[in-house]
């Protein structure tokens, strides 16, 4: 009985030797101040209306406004050329010039020619005026005037046709002759284009019909230039549909200043339908779970954050509408939100602006 007794009081000083233990463990790991994690240092954004644009996307091909290959119009050898590869020329100004010495030398006499003619006639008119001409030799001398005149005007045409003109405002290709080749009918000299607009062509599904007009707005974007934005109108529909594709051919008419955008270059096109506001956060604020989605909301007054489910529509580049979940004005998370749960603490470092363009401010 007395080993039994002693057994009892060992075992139950040891139960109270671990109690003890546990405890001061369950102190240390909770450091005194119930075992609350450190704040998350995040960026905010206050939910507010975003422009969302309804739109028809398709892929086009970007066309000089006017392009014309200037060719020779006779056979003759270049003399000069009047333009630099790529440069701007003005409608009129002379691009280059065939030989046309032998047709200077012809207009030189032909306009002595008329001279002649003009002085005779000049004297017959006197002489018919006191009866010593007749009608019929005053007539066939203003008949040899006007014949002088007529080959002024033939030679006149044939120096034209060796004095090649730009037949509009545009940027000069790359010249394909030089001075000194003799070059025959057609043979091109230059390209110019008309690029201050570029006509952009695209197709889009026959279904689209009802909803395309003339004088609707286009955005293209080159990826050339980092996907940026140019703005047009469209300004032909084809009256046809291809019986084939069941698509129908578009035009839009793209202002094109600074000559960025080049013909032949390959644009992604969105015909803008209607632009509506709505409510909208940062894409980044979004978290998904399978096929819900959610953001947190920092409360102002506790300076911690609840994981609330939320609606999306549509999406424009770096938003993403909100159709329920939050209101307007609501504090969200923006970036920080890896590994952050329900109820944690957050120190705001930032409180951005949801619209592009509006700087945030310090918290």
């Amino acid at each position: 009985m007395r080993r039994a007794a002693t057994l009892a009081l060992l075992m139950a000083s040891l139960a109270t030797l671990a109690g003890c233990s546990e405890g001061d463990a369950g102190k240390s790991r909770g450091g005194g101040n119930g075992g609350g994690m450190p704040p998350t240092a995040v960026i905010a954004t206050t939910i507010a209306d975003h422009d969302f644009v309804d739109r028809i996307e398709a892929i086009g091909t970007a066309y000089a406004r006017e392009s014309v290959v200037i060719s020779a119009n006779v056979t003759e050898r270049v003399k000069t050329l009047h333009f630099d590869d790529g440069v701007l020329v003005r409608k009129g100004q002379v691009l280059a010039e065939l030989d046309h010495a032998e047709e200077q030398g012809a207009l030189v006499e032909a306009r002595a020619r008329l001279r002649e003619a003009q002085l005779q006639l000049e004297r017959i008119q006197q002489l018919q005026t006191r009866g010593f001409a007749t009608s019929a030799r005053l007539d066939t001398q203003i008949a040899e005037r006007d014949a002088a005149r007529g080959t002024i005007d033939a030679i006149q045409a044939r120096i034209a046709d060796r004095v090649i003109r730009a037949p509009f405002t545009g940027i000069a290709g790359l010249r394909r002759v030089s001075p000194g080749l003799i070059v025959t009918a057609g043979t091109p000299i230059v390209q110019v284009s008309d690029i201050a607009q570029v006509k952009l062509d695209f197709t889009i599904p026959e279904s689209y019909l009802s909803v395309v007009r003339v004088g609707q707005e286009v955005r293209a974007r080159a990826a050339a230039f980092n996907n940026q934005p140019f703005t047009g109108r469209i300004e032909a529909i084809d009256p046809q549909v291809d019986a084939v594709t069941r698509a129908i051919s578009v035009r839009a008419i793209i202002p094109n200043p600074d000559f960025k955008l080049k013909p032949g270059m390959l644009l992604t096109v969105d015909i803008v339908r209607q632009t509506r506001r709505a409510l909208a956060v940062p894409e980044l604020a979004v978290i998904g779970e399978q096929d819900r989605k959610f953001v947190y909301v920092i409360d102002p007054q506790t300076k911690k954050v609840a994981k609330t489910r939320i609606l999306t529509g549509e999406r424009e580049p770096g938003f993403v509408e909100v159709t329920s979940g939050v209101g307007r004005g609501a504090l969200i998370v923006a970036e920080g939100t890896v590994k952050m749960r329900d109820g944690s603490p957050v120190t705001v470092l930032k409180t951005v602006s949801a619209e592009p363009g509006v700087p945030g401010r310090a918290s």
